[in-house]
């Protein structure tokens, strides 16, 4: 019984993984969750036998079984989102995306992953360099197929790095990386370093001219926003957004982003050049209602729809002159009295209702804050909020308070 479940076992455990090479030394055997519980069934239809080891007599102590490793695949998650997440501290952070795929089945995906964690040349460059996030192969093959190669045949563990927008920079086989019975920690250190995110000093940025346009579209909880702008020679790259670091959240839930790009190097056209970043995702979660944009001359915001069970009462009168959609994105042009511009707030709340008629209609409240302006002066200004990437075709009707007739905007998906 028991030599035909060892084959078995030993299938299972290579089942998905690279092709076993001939190794130098046969390296220590790992109990696994499966074969403990072969192994019980073994012992129960026949007596056990004393384990003999070359260095050891049947007179002394038997070796202790280890303890089955710790799962180190979420095999239940949800892929996407992992990425997902991974990307967005890597924006953050100045790093790239160091995706393992592979599973909790695998030999050599557990001795990949402990190199990562404790080799003393590769662990620093993972923690300096990159936001590490494992994947479940098995359970998000067509996501694999998305990040790694649509005609690939894949062996595990397999490497995809990903920059800080989410783009696929490369993908490497692991096989080419070991030596033997084991990964070899050089070979893995060269490969991260080629591909490590250059640092900011580096890249020497500094702020773009002008920003002439900033688009977005929310997803679950978070903001996909791409920044148009003007620079004063031919040249520039790397154009991105550096968030201001906030003690205190800012009052009005507006958080600030500075406009950067790397100037060019040596003699360049001196002109006036249009750039712009990548799409670029940030979280909109905890508070943020919107985003400003900073440039050296100018700045722009961005206002999130916000999403509330219960529509409040208007704080302050305001009046909509205009409403549209541009790019997806609903532009409001508002009046009202005060002294300071600069000391309004406004707000765009949707309880997430919407009508069965045809077309659906859902009700959106604009809120405006004065906070203590008390000037009678008429003020006017325009607002660009941002919606929901998923948001059906529907007549958008924008209320400001009970008394006042709703405008009413329609929004094709289309236009999205």
């Amino acid at each position: 019984m028991v030599r035909i479940l060892l084959p078995l076992f030993v299938l299972v455990l290579t089942f998905g993984c690279e092709s076993p090479k001939p190794p130098a030394s046969t390296p220590p055997k790992e109990t696994t969750i499966e074969e403990t519980s072969s192994t019980a069934s073994a012992e129960e239809a026949s007596p056990p036998s004393p384990t003999v080891e070359p260095d050891k007599t049947p007179s002394e102590e038997p070796v202790a079984t280890k303890t089955p490793r710790k799962p180190i695949y979420i095999e239940a998650a949800n892929g996407q989102e992992l990425i997902d997440e991974a990307v967005k501290a890597a924006q953050s952070e100045g790093k790239k995306v160091l995706i393992e795929w592979g599973g909790n089945w695998c030999i050599w995906c557990y001795r990949l992953h402990d190199i990562f964690h404790e080799n003393p040349e590769v662990h620093p460059i993972i923690q300096q360099d990159y936001i590490l996030v494992l994947i479940d192969c098995t359970s998000n093959q067509d996501l694999l197929k998305k990040y790694g190669g649509e005609n690939e045949q894949f062996a595990f563990p397999h490497l995809t790095i990903l920059d800080s927008q989410g783009k696929v920079l490369t993908n490497q086989e692991t096989s080419s990386l070991e030596e033997g019975d084991h990964h070899d920690p050089k070979k893995i250190a060269d490969f991260l370093n080629e591909w490590k995110p250059a640092s900011v000093k580096a890249l020497d940025l500094k702020p773009v001219h002008s920003v002439e346009s900033v688009t977005g579209s929310l997803q679950n909880e978070t903001a996909v926003l791409l920044v148009t702008g003007i620079v004063n020679s031919g040249g520039w790259t790397n154009a991105t957004l550096k968030p201001v670091n906030y003690i205190i959240a800012p009052p009005d839930g507006i958080y600030d982003y500075r406009f950067l790009a790397q100037a060019p190097e040596g003699m360049a056209t001196m002109a006036l050049s249009p750039i712009e970043t990548s799409p670029i995702t940030i979280d909109h979660a905890d508070g943020k209602k919107g985003v400003r944009i900073n440039a050296e001359k100018n700045s722009l915001t961005l206002r999130f729809l916000q999403k509330t069970k219960d529509l409040p009462k208007p704080i302050s009168p305001v009046s909509i002159k205009s409403a549209k959609i541009v790019d997806g994105m609903l532009q409001i042009e508002v009046s009202f009295t005060g002294s300071k511009p600069s000391r309004h707030g406004f707000e765009l709340l949707w309880n997430g209702s919407s009508t069965r008629s045809m077309p659906p209609q859902m009700n959106f409240l604009l809120i405006h804050k004065a906070n203590n302006d008390s000037g009678k002066a008429i003020l006017e200004q325009s607002l660009t909020f941002a919606l929901p990437a998923n948001l059906a075709p529907a007549t958008i009707r924008l209320l400001t308070s009970e008394e006042a007739e709703p405008v009413e905007v329609k929004f094709e998906a289309a236009s999205h």
